[in-house]
């Protein structure tokens, strides 16, 4: 699977993590699949509902997920997935995000160091294979 993704959109996700370092930022990342391609056209911000912990991890609330659902469908988009940081760690899928990933969800993940974004890395998870690595274009 390929993502393809704007600019503009990367811009915001590494901005959004930026300004809550060093607590974990999340949100949902809209647009459409077709075939092997997975079009992000768009993203809304949600706040990290992990009070306790939101340095390790988010929490995404339902009226968080209905709400961006909403708006997409009024965009005519659908929530493809979602993004989130790992301060001061890779870019890669954690434990607690295995965990708690969603079957063929698209999952952004940026990591930031010291409160600047870095990599960004994509993957999809199957529930068979755990998370699968997807080229970002």
């Amino acid at each position: 699977m390929t993502v393809k993704m704007a600019e503009s959109v990367i811009e915001r996700i590494r901005k959004h993590s930026e300004a809550v370092y060093p607590d974990e930022c999340c949100g949902f990342l809209l647009g459409s699949v077709e075939e092997k391609l997975s079009l992000i056209k768009d993203l809304r911000e949600v706040e990290n509902a992990a009070e306790d912990s939101r340095r390790k991890r988010y929490l995404i609330l339902p009226k968080d997920f209905l709400s961006a659902d909403n708006s997409s469908r009024e965009l005519g988009l659908e929530i493809i997935g979602v993004y989130h940081s790992h301060p001061d760690q890779p870019a890669m899928p954690s434990i607690i995000d295995q965990e708690n990933a969603i079957s063929h969800y698209l999952y952004i993940i940026v990591s930031v160091t010291i409160g600047q974004a870095g990599e960004l890395g994509g993957w999809v998870f199957n529930n068979e294979k755990g998370f699968l690595n997807v080229k970002i274009s």
